[in-house]
C-alpha cells in the first residue's frame, strides 16, 4: 500500500481501531482525509503518527495493521469518500476540444461577384451558344472556388484542433480512473511490488551519526521501502496479507 500501509506498519496498538487512532492522536475524519490523500495522490503521513509509532513495541504492530485497515475500509466505503473522489477527478479530467467550423472568407463572394460582372459584360459579344457554355463553366468554377477558399480558411483552425486533440488524449490517459476502486487497486499492487522479497537479514551499520544499510544498493531504496524494513517482518507481512485480500475483493 505504499505510504498509507507503510505508515500503518509503524503503528502498534490493540485490535480496536479507536485505540489506534487515540494512540496516534488522530480523529477519524483526519484519518479518512489522510487515506483519501493516499488514494488520490499516493502519499499519506498521518499527523504525529510516525513519531508516536516509534514508541510502540514491534510485536504489537501486526494488530495495528488490522485495526487501521478497518478504518481505511470504513472510510473508503463511505458516501463522503465517493463524492470527494468524484470532485477530485473532475478537476483532473481535461475538457475535450471542439472541432472548429469552417470559416469562409467574407470577401470571396464580393470579389467573385465583381469578377462575374466584368465577365458578363464581355460575354455579350459572343454568340448565344458559346455564351451559355462559358456561363456554365464559370458557374462550376465559382462553386469550386468558394468551397476551396472555405476549406483553406479553416486549415489553421483544423491544425490547432488536431494539436489540441492530441494533448487532450495524452492528458486523459494520465487522468485518475473514473472508479476509485481502480486507483486503490493500483496503490495496493504498488505496495505489494515494493515490499516483495524483503531482505530481512540485511545488515545495518552506523555512519555519519545515523544508521544506514551496509549494502549501497539497499541504501538507495525509496523511503517507503526502508520504512517497511524498519517496521519488521511481522508487521510488513501482515500488511501484505491485508493488501492482497483487499486487491482480491476489488477484482481485476
Amino acid at each position: 500500500m505504499r505510504k498509507l500501509v507503510i505508515s500503518i506498519l509503524l503503528v502498534a496498538s490493540s485490535v480496536a481501531a479507536a485505540d489506534v487512532l487515540a494512540q496516534l492522536s488522530l480523529e477519524r475524519d483526519v484519518a479518512c482525509r489522510a487515506f483519501f490523500n493516499y488514494v488520490a495522490y499516493g502519499w499519506v503521513v498521518p499527523p504525529g503518527g510516525i513519531a508516536s509509532a516509534k514508541l510502540i513495541a514491534a510485536g504489537r504492530r501486526p494488530a495495528a495493521v488490522a485495526a487501521l485497515g478497518a478504518v481505511a475500509r470504513s472510510c473508503f466505503a463511505s458516501p463522503e469518500f465517493a463524492t470527494k473522489y468524484a470532485d477530485y477527478r473532475a478537476t483532473k479530467v481535461p475538457r475535450e476540444p471542439r472541432r472548429p467550423m469552417p470559416r469562409p472568407d467574407p470577401e470571396v463572394p464580393v470579389r467573385l461577384e465583381q469578377g462575374l460582372k466584368i465577365i458578363e459584360s464581355d460575354l455579350q459579344n459572343l454568340p448565344a451558344p458559346e455564351r451559355e457554355a462559358v456561363r456554365a463553366a464559370i458557374s462550376a468554377l465559382t462553386a469550386n472556388a468558394t468551397d476551396y477558399v472555405a476549406r483553406a480558411g479553416a486549415t489553421g483552425d483544423e491544425e490547432r484542433y488536431e494539436r489540441a486533440l492530441r494533448e487532450y488524449e495524452l492528458a486523459l490517459s494520465k487522468a485518475p480512473p473514473e472508479k476509485p476502486e481502480v486507483r486503490l487497486r493500483e496503490r495496493l499492487n504498488a505496495f505489494l511490488e515494493l515490499t516483495a522479497d524483503m531482505p530481512w537479514d540485511a545488515k545495518l551499520v552506523p555512519r555519519y551519526g545515523r544508521t544506514i544499510f551496509e549494502d549501497p544498493k539497499l541504501q538507495e531504496k525509496p523511503p517507503e521501502w526502508k520504512m517497511a524494513f524498519r517496521a519488521g517482518r511481522e508487521a510488513t507481512e501482515a500488511a501484505r496479507a491485508f493488501a492482497k485480500k483487499w486487491v482480491a475483493e476489488l477484482g481485476r
